[in-house]
């Protein structure tokens, strides 16, 4: 056995175990941002492919992408310097710099990562998507193959489908919804770049002269029509405040079940809070006053001091402003 096939020979029956400890894991998905820097378990790859370390192959990786709560696509980063600016991505991490490797990005399970590392300020994360999109894209690397990506017509077309599924839903925006019986509280954030801004808000009025199924159809209707202009993929609603009146009780929970529904319908991640975690998220008090709420949406979301919100919108912006992937 040569000097090189005993400096690189990999113990993957090791590696192997540990994968299958992982996968029958039943932890609950951890909750994961976009920009996160997490450690996990990226195991033993392939000749030049990346490798974790230690016992449990670990090393850190940049969250570039939430496709689910549970399945991410992210790009592995290491601490020694590397040259290759077409290859990696310098970042800072406190007063040291990291090096994200955007030629090894690959999707992961949730079982892989073990602890959140520290997060990526929003111009460094902006640098790295941004040389991603480089990295990948066909007019800057088409020459590089002798046959030439342009000259195939299969890639063209995994590519062109690609290209237009990314386009069909926005992952950057979060629709928020106060649900209700008489009135729903509906917003629409976006958080590209991890800034949040207001795009939509509304309030569904149901007719009370109309027959209750009637009126759940309007919610309904209207609510399906706004997820289709604004292509959210992300639902995050408030859980059923207690009522005194079980009449209420009954008719906001029946609104609110098919406002779920229709949320599922159309392949919306569907988050729910309580009222507690909403205001703890905005104000640092789960028992927060409605003004000190506004107040802390208005200034988030840097809204116009005159402009008015029925109190419904912005309660529905403050469950939308939670940070829930």
């Amino acid at each position: 056995m040569g000097l090189n096939q005993i400096r690189f020979e990999k113990n993957f029956d090791e590696w192997n175990s540990k994968k299958k400890a992982r996968d029958i894991s039943n932890y609950k998905p951890p909750l994961v941002n976009e920009g996160d820097v997490w450690w996990a378990s990226i195991g033993l790859n392939i000749g030049s492919e990346i490798d974790g370390k230690g016992s449990d192959f670990t090393r850190p990786v940049l969250i570039l992408k939430k496709i689910s709560k549970t399945f991410f696509l992210i790009a592995p980063t290491t601490s020694k310097e590397k040259s290759n600016n077409d290859w990696y991505v310098k970042v800072s991490h406190g007063q040291n710099y990291n090096y994200v490797s955007i030629n090894q990005v690959k999707t992961i399970d949730y079982r892989r990562l073990w602890n959140r590392f520290y997060q990526l300020d929003t111009h460094d994360f902006e640098k790295v998507s941004n040389k991603f999109k480089d990295f990948i894209s066909v007019k800057k690397y088409t020459p590089i193959f002798s046959d030439g990506v342009a000259g195939n017509p299969e890639c063209n077309d995994i590519i062109s489908f690609v290209s237009e599924k990314s386009q069909e839903l926005n992952s950057n925006l979060v629709l928020g919804i106060d649900p209700g019986y008489d009135r729903v509280g509906i917003a629409i954030i976006d958080k590209t770049n991890n800034i949040d801004k207001l795009v939509f808000s509304t309030c569904i009025l149901t007719d009370k002269k109309s027959k209750d199924y009637e009126r759940i159809n309007q919610i309904v209707n209207e609510l399906e029509s706004v997820i289709k202009k604004y292509k959210t993929h992300v639902l995050n609603i408030e859980t059923l405040f207690m009522f005194k009146n079980q009449k209420t009780v009954m008719s906001v929970s029946e609104a609110r079940g098919a406002i779920k529904y229709i949320c599922h319908k159309n392949d919306l991640i569907i988050n729910e809070f309580t009222p507690m975690q909403v205001k703890s998220s905005l104000t640092g008090n789960g028992h927060a006053e409605k003004s000190q709420v506004e107040y802390m949406v208005r200034n988030i979301l840097k809204l116009e001091k005159d402009k008015k919100y029925l109190d419904d919108e912005i309660d529905a912006m403050a469950v939308a402003l939670i940070k829930c992937w």
